[in-house]
């Protein structure tokens, strides 16, 4: 095979040609090696299966059927391969029959080095074989059972008489049954006595040339049965009537069939019709069906939709997804395979742009391909669901069968009844088509009867909520207890009562203990009276947006804070600068006054005075500066019990200053912690100081360290008997600058916590509080890489 593009030709390699052709097989080859292990797989059908070319490459027969018994099929036709024979067998797997076809795979001296299998989905064969069968019985048992018969009018004896089937069929037998035209009429139901005279009369009077008419008889037993008949006139060498010759066939029971099937459709109708869902049918670039759902999603009524010329209903597409679009329309319509679940973007009627999800499948339409689609508007929400399958309508050959009992018009008769069976056919086959969309829904749907019980449930509702529909259909839905908020829900069911449709969400507990969040979009449904009927609703799983949505506003508080947080930091080391030039000349000015100053002048103690002033403003520099760039120091072992005895060493002139009590514990005694030790000092020297002012006198402060080994982190609490933090200031304990002191002590500029939180935090620590009015606060250190 070649393809001549701009004057060369280029040659397929023979193992390239021959995966494609072995993928392009409509069933599936396999061979194995000695081991009974897949050694290739290929071919069309294993997507029935769901699964990839290749995909089973390596693993055993025994592994893919999931036995581990020898004699399990096709275990043993594999075996009888290894040694020689070949083995053609029947099998059932995942609801489909297959035909296979299993021999000896050879080497070039005809030594067997594996098996080899071509297997064939014949489910739909097998189908259609035993509709056929079926009914061939039906045809069959039509004379034999009395369902079709033939009668004769003698015009001038006035006699009617019938053949056996016939009186069979009214329940009558030879000795009681009159053959009079009298007795004949009064076993026709009085309400169509007169049309069938009327028919006979018309036909006898040239205006109709046959007898064609359905009506109702009165069997013998009481009952009433539906019966078609057929009749023509015989004429003498005048033109003169003289005889009737015509047959009946007992149809009763294909309307009752009729009516029930087209009951089903219309019910599966309406849910396609209802879905919120977007179904519809495009054949040659024109849109032959569409549901309310899909015209609204992009601006259209149906009318207007389904009115359009192929060249404006490509225009629906964004220009530059056309060619992914209709490019798959098209080769889906003649039957090649394209992926069947995908993306794109619309133009709206209005203009305005959106997103469709798709699942696209090709069926036949009135004896052409065309291209059947159902789509969510996922314009506010892109997200992956499960693929739909491509699924395949054939429509059923009309079976004819001759008899030797039934004349010409008899012939025109089995047309008629085949007719009907293919009407039956179809309407089924429309039935199983709206089936299967609403059992293919991404979307979870329920059914509500009048008295809002569930009557149907899909299998993606199922899936939510993690029960059988078993534990589901024709329970109350009020009474489901998976529901959290129900008071909402039962207030819903009342206004759908009286007609509301509006969506609202809930949350509800899966069988297996989980929280789920869902959107519900309902709709009541009504009789021709006006009164309730029930309900149908698309229920969304919407649980991973919402927490999307809150682990979005989550990331934006930190980051408002972390901004916040630099700003001021840059602004307070902005202000150290400026403040500590100055302050340095002050510095070097105030040690020569200090020098000149004998230590026995009367004013000399004011110059000791100014000196820790000064040293205060400095601190309170450096404290400022430290918010913007905290000190960096090497990083090294450190004895956590030692660092906190000398920061509370440090502060013990302040303890016995407000008669507080510091107590420590630290477990295990010579835990060490890798770290800058200034930056652990500093961190343990703000929250001591802090406690210590708020304790009352004569109250204790516990500081407490142990390792966290399943973290590999050291926890220190710092614990005080205080008034607790207030609820109003909580939130801004670690702003700089936020303080509620109003004395000097610690420096009283709100810069001690601030600080030591970004310490912790470019350690990859944590610092955190818990407070009680009244009781105490406690803040909690956690440092990692804790070495014990």
């Amino acid at each position: 095979m070649s393809d001549k593009t701009g004057g060369a030709e280029e040659s397929v390699p023979p193992e390239a040609l021959l995966v494609q052709m072995a993928a392009e097989i409509p069933g599936i080859v396999w061979s194995t090696d000695l081991d009974l292990r897949f050694s290739s797989c290929w071919g069309a059908g294993l997507a029935d299966l769901s699964v990839r070319p290749n995909q089973v490459v390596g693993m055993s027969l025994l592994d893919y059927f999931g036995t581990d018994d020898l004699e399990v099929h096709p275990i043993p036709a594999h075996l009888r391969a290894l040694e020689g024979e070949t083995v053609a067998l029947e099998q059932e797997w995942q609801g489909r029959t297959y035909e296979a076809r299993i021999a000896p795979l050879c080497a070039d001296g005809g030594r067997i080095v594996g098996c080899t299998g071509i297997a064939q989905d014949v489910s739909e064969k097998r189908r259609l074989e035993e509709a056929l069968r079926q009914t061939q019985d039906r045809y069959r048992l039509a004379i034999a059972e009395g369902r079709a018969g033939v009668w004769e009018h003698d015009l001038e004896r006035h006699k009617i008489y019938v053949h056996p089937s016939l009186r069979a069929l009214l329940g009558y037998t030879e000795e009681d049954f009159d053959e009079g035209e009298t007795a004949f009429y009064e076993m026709v139901h009085p309400d169509d006595r007169a049309r069938l005279a009327a028919e006979v009369q018309a036909h006898l009077d040239g205006r109709k040339p046959g007898i064609d008419l359905e009506f109702r008889v009165c069997h013998k037993d009481g009952g009433i049965r539906w019966v078609v008949t057929r009749g023509s006139q015989l004429c003498d060498a005048s033109g003169k009537p003289f005889r009737i010759l015509g047959t009946v066939v007992d149809v009763t029971d294909l309307k009752a069939v009729r009516s029930s099937l087209e009951e089903s459709e219309a019910k599966y109708r309406a849910l396609v019709e209802q879905s919120l869902q977007g179904v519809f049918l495009v054949q040659g670039f024109r849109v032959v069906f569409t549901n309310p759902a899909f015209a609204q999603m992009l601006g259209y009524t149906v009318e207007e939709l389904t009115s359009l010329p192929p060249d404006q209903v490509q225009t629906i597409v964004h220009p530059d997804d056309r060619a992914l679009v209709w490019g798959r329309c098209e080769a889906r319509a003649e039957g090649r395979d394209v992926p069947a679940r995908y993306e794109y973007r619309i133009t709206r009627k209005d203009g305005v742009g959106g997103w469709l999800e798709i699942s696209a499948h090709r069926i036949w339409y009135r004896g052409k391909p065309a291209v059947q689609g159902a789509v969510v508007d996922i314009t506010e929400r892109k997200r992956a669901e499960e693929a739909l399958r491509r699924a395949h309508g054939d429509l059923e050959e009309r079976v004819r069968q001759r008899t030797a009992e039934l004349d010409a018009v008899n012939k025109q008769l089995r047309l008629e009844i085949a007719e009907r069976e293919r009407t039956e056919q179809e309407l089924r086959q429309s039935e199983e088509r709206y089936r299967r969309l609403v059992e293919m829904m991404n979307e979870g749907l329920v059914v509500l009867d009048g008295n809002m019980r569930l009557a149907y449930v899909n299998d993606r509702f199922c899936e939510i909520l993690g029960c059988a529909r078993d534990e589901l259909i024709g329970r109350p839905v009020a009474g489901y207890r998976g529901i959290v908020n129900r008071h909402l829900f039962r207030e819903q069911l009342a206004r759908r009562r009286q007609g509301e449709s509006l969506s609202y969400e809930l949350v509800a507990t899966r069988r297996d203990g989980q929280q789920v969040s869902l959107l519900v979009s309902p709709r009541a449904l009504f009789d021709d009276a006006g009164r309730f009927a029930g309900s149908i609703a698309v229920v969304s799983d919407v649980t991973d947006r919402k927490r999307a949505e809150e682990a979005l506003r989550e990331s934006e508080a930190r980051r408002m804070e972390a901004e916040k947080l630099a700003a001021t930091g840059r602004l307070a080391a902005r202000v150290a600068h400026e403040i500590n030039n100055p302050l340095a000349g002050i510095t070097n000015c105030f040690r020569l006054v200090k020098a000149a100053v004998p230590p026995d002048h009367r004013h000399y103690k004011f110059t000791e005075i100014i000196e820790k002033e000064i040293d205060r403003i400095g601190r309170i520099v450096r404290q400022m500066f430290q918010v913007h760039r905290p000190y960096q120091e090497m990083v090294r072992d450190v004895l956590v019990a030692d660092t906190i005895g000398e920061v509370v060493a440090i502060l013990t002139p302040n303890c016995r200053e407000r008669r507080v009590r510091v107590e420590t514990h630290v477990d295990p005694a010579r835990m060490t912690i890798q770290i800058p030790e200034g930056s652990l000092r500093q961190i343990l020297y703000n929250l001591l100081a802090n406690a210590i002012e708020a304790s009352p006198p004569d109250g204790l402060v516990t500081v407490t360290a142990a390792a966290a080994e399943a973290d590999r982190a050291v926890q220190i609490t710092v614990a005080d008997q205080g008034g607790g933090i207030p609820d109003a200031v909580r939130d801004h304990v670690f702003e700089p600058f936020f303080t509620t002191k109003e004395d000097d002590f610690a420096g009283g500029l709100g810069l001690g916590l601030p600080i030591s939180k970004g310490i912790v935090d470019l350690l990859q620590g944590s610092l955190d509080f818990q407070t009680d009015p009244g009781g105490g606060t406690t803040f909690r250190l956690l440092l990692p890489t804790a070495i014990i």
